[in-house]
């Protein structure tokens, strides 16, 4: 098992890319949206966000009928979030939210955040607050998923700019 170095990683997936595995257009599109989710994995990966959200788009736009994964899904919601694409980051976790089975708690989770984030990256702290809060009230109190505490965050910061005398004081207590 040697390891693989940030250098060494595109001819390696050149070469496992090659195989003769990949040859349904779905499993190539499925393969360069893993290679555009690496970014996540490796060392210093945000520096390599804009060609990642390319490739995604590259993709996605080559297969119009390709339906996301969750975990795609949330990648790519992220990369929009980074690019403060806020109106196709609202579209992607909206529709994954909506997708979501309702006992996929995960997923759910995974789409209020993203609207959540959205919201407040525009600056629509109700909005924020609303999704944020929906995230928290998943079983466990949201626990359990990645983004709790900026879910946590949004939510006292919608409180501590709120003009209520009740939400200062919950934002107060996160």
């Amino acid at each position: 098992w040697g390891l693989l170095k940030d250098a060494d990683m595109e001819g390696a997936l050149g070469k496992l890319g090659a195989g003769e595995n990949l040859t349904t257009p779905e499993m190539q599109a499925r393969f360069e949206l893993a290679k555009a989710g690496l970014v996540f994995l490796i060392k210093d990966g945000a520096r390599q966000y804009p060609a990642a959200l390319d490739r995604f788009k590259k993709v996605i736009g080559a297969n119009p009928g390709l339906r996301l994964t969750r975990q795609e899904t949330n990648q790519f919601g992220e990369l929009l979030l980074a690019a403060q694409d806020y109106p196709t980051a609202l579209k992607v976790y909206g529709d994954l939210l909506a997708n979501a089975a309702p006992y996929d708690q995960v997923a759910r989770g995974d789409g209020y955040y993203g609207l959540g984030a959205t919201a407040l990256g525009q600056g629509n702290m109700a909005q924020a607050k609303e999704d944020f809060s929906n995230l928290r009230e998943l079983p466990g109190g949201g626990l359990w998923h990645p983004h709790i505490l900026e879910a946590d965050y949004g939510v006292a910061l919608a409180d501590e700019q709120s003009s209520q005398p009740a939400d200062n004081e919950t934002a107060r207590q996160l």
